[in-house]
Parts: structure tokens; sequence; C-alpha cells
């Protein structure tokens, strides 16, 4: 079988490629945005090119003909999306239309990424079945394109996360990370009380895609941890866990920025426990398994000849 992935040096992707590599003999080619060179693994091939590109991501669609097109790129900051709703339009909406056109034509299997954002926080965790009402232009972007996956393409999944965090080797911003770091520099970290969520733990969601596609599963599925905890939460969570001082975790009063933010969000993974037989990990585990991992070695990688671009 061979895998495409869009976005391939996002967080996300690192963690379902790396587990490919691990648990299948599955080839893998990956897109991104961002090039780099690294020692040979001949079962990953890179195209490095910008998603906008129409005529060359066909190309290359058509040429390596995957059997799974799977989705990671797109705009996920909130302030960046309202600030230049032109971009988040192009990477979050056009991209996923041109892929789901492109998998049609090659009969591939299209998995495309959402988020929690797409509801409005009122009375959340959300399930599968509750109805979108996004507040923020981020949500609503995302909420268009789970619209193009549903209609007319029978071999499409969508996976909904909240909070997505894990390692990565390519220095991708992530709130876990980030706080991680504002604690080791000895920096306040103002964090809600009010915002909650259920965090996603990257191995989780690469085991789960792995499931989605040997399983042939279609529709919509969440992938999300099971606790329920709040940004300020997370923050106590991770001073503690990474012996880091907790004086320095504070209550945010005000927000920074007047952004349209839902409060009570977070997922239900019922159905991805049942029809993908997952045992999704506790948070405080979680957080765990992602500080014995920090120092992993990188994977290595095989560059597609340049002449192909």
């Amino acid at each position: 079988m061979k895998i495409l992935i869009v976005g391939g040096t996002g967080l996300i992707a690192e963690a379902i490629f790396r587990m490919l590599i691990a648990e299948t003999d599955s080839s893998v080619v990956l897109l991104t945005r961002t090039p780099f060179e690294n020692e040979i693994n001949r079962r990953i091939i890179i195209y490095s090119i910008p998603v906008f590109e129409l005529k060359l991501l066909k190309d290359i669609c058509y040429t390596e003909k995957p059997d799974i097109i799977i989705n990671t790129a797109g705009l996920s900051d909130i302030l960046h999306a309202e600030n230049d709703k032109k971009l988040a339009q192009n990477l979050n909406v056009v991209l996923v239309e041109n892929l789901i056109r492109i998998s049609k034509v090659i009969e591939a299997h299209f998995i495309q990424f959402s988020t929690d954002m797409i509801f409005d926080g009122r009375k959340g965790p959300y399930s599968e079945t509750d109805l979108p009402n996004p507040l923020n232009y981020l949500g609503k972007t995302k909420l268009s394109a789970e619209n193009l996956c549903k209609p007319g393409h029978n071999k499409t999944t969508i996976l909904r996360t909240s909070l997505v965090f894990g390692k990565t080797s390519f220095a991708r911003k992530n709130f876990i990370l980030d706080t991680i770091k504002e604690l080791e520099w000895g920096n306040d970290v103002f964090l809600s009380q009010k915002i909650k969520v259920t965090p996603s733990y990257c191995d989780d969601i690469a085991l789960a895609v792995l499931k989605v596609i040997s399983k042939s599963k279609y529709g919509i599925y969440n992938l999300s941890g099971s606790d329920v905890v709040s940004l300020f939460d997370i923050g106590l969570l991770l001073a503690n866990i990474f012996a880091l001082d907790e004086s320095k975790v504070k209550p945010l009063l005000e927000p920074a920025a007047k952004l349209k933010i839902p409060e009570k969000c977070g997922l239900i993974n019922l159905k991805a426990e049942t029809d993908l037989n997952m045992k999704f990990s506790g948070f405080e585990n979680s957080l765990t398994a992602l500080k014995f991992h920090q120092h992993e070695n990188k994977l290595n990688y095989y560059h597609k000849p340049k002449e192909f671009l």
C-alpha cells in the first residue's frame, strides 16, 4: 500500500509516518513546504512543494497513485486565521477541495483532519452527531472543509481533534511544548480557567489513522483523550511532570486578544473506541510519554530526485 501525506513535517504527519514505518510495510510519500535533507530511507519519498501549486500537486499524485491521501496541512492558529482570512481559506478549504477531486480521480481513500473549533463551546465535550456552530473564522473554514468531504465521495474520513500535542523533530509549534518552554525560561504563563479541552496525543492519533486505514472506515471520528481539562490545569500539570516552577502558572483574567474562543469544547471519543477498538491514553500518561520521547533520534528520509519538480 502507498500512503501520501500532505503537510508532511507537521505534528500529526510526523506521528503518522513514524508509526507507518514502524508498524507496516507501506511506502510513504510526504508533501511538505519545508525542504530538508536527511540520510536515506527508501520507504519514504519526500517532495518539497508549495501546496497552492495545483498542477504540481496533481502531477505528483497522478504519478505516485497513492491508495490513501491524508491531509494534515492547514492553518490552525485562531488569531492568524482572523488576521489573514485569505490564507486560511486557501489552506483550510481550497486545498481540501483540490485534494478531494484528485482522490476521486485516482480512487484513493481521502482522510481529512478537523477540530473541535467547529463548535460554539456552550456544552462540550461534543460527539460526532452534535451540530457544529463555529464562533471564529478558523472554525468556519474547518467546517467548510468537512462539508466538502461529505457529498459525492464515499471513500472519505473526517478525523476531529482537540488541542493536539506530541513530539516534533521539525520545531513545530503547539500549545503544550510552547508552555513547557516558557516555564523552562522562568517566564510567567497566563492560562484560562474557563477554556476546557480534551487534549489529543499524536501517538494516539497515528494509531487511530492506521486502524481507519486497515478497517476501511469512512465518516466522522473524534480522536482525543478522555480527560476534560482547562488550559490552566494543563499548565499546572506540565509544571509538575516536567519539574518546573508551578508558581509561574497564573490564571488569565482577561483574554489578550478579542477572539471568539469556545470555552466548553473537547470531544467524546466513544465511537472511535468502539469502531476502531481504540484505547486513548490519559492526559497525564501522555505527558509522561512525551517527556520520555523528547530526545529520540530522528528518522532517516529519502528525497525524490529534484529533476521531477
